[in-house]
């Protein structure tokens, strides 16, 4: 038996347009968003498929696109701290907005 592993770049979903926000703009939610991760390409479903498909027709165990994602990954692996400090900081993107909407939480 095989087993592959996919891990899609950014993709067009409509994720933004059907989630909920309480008391938080969704359109600066999805601005930070895409400002957070602008270098990455989204891909549609079909793409996605290809490449899935292209990477199992090569029997690859891990399927990372795009090319600049595969970079990320092994940048990441190679790195892990860099990575961890940029997830904080969009983090706290996040929570700017959401206490410039609401004020601190108590």
């Amino acid at each position: 038996m095989k087993v592959n592993c996919v891990c899609p770049g950014d993709m067009k979903t409509d994720i933004y347009e059907n989630m909920t926000v309480m008391n938080v703009n969704r359109d600066e939610i999805i601005r930070v968003s895409r400002r957070s991760h602008f270098l990455l390409p989204q891909w549609t479903a079909e793409e996605a498929a290809r490449e899935i498909l292209r990477g199992v027709s090569r029997n690859k165990p891990l399927i990372v696109f795009p090319l600049l994602g595969r970079w990320i990954w092994r940048l990441y692996r190679a790195f892990p701290r860099p990575f961890y400090w940029i997830s904080v900081y969009r983090m706290r993107m996040f929570r700017k907005i959401r206490i410039e909407a609401v004020g601190p939480v108590r």
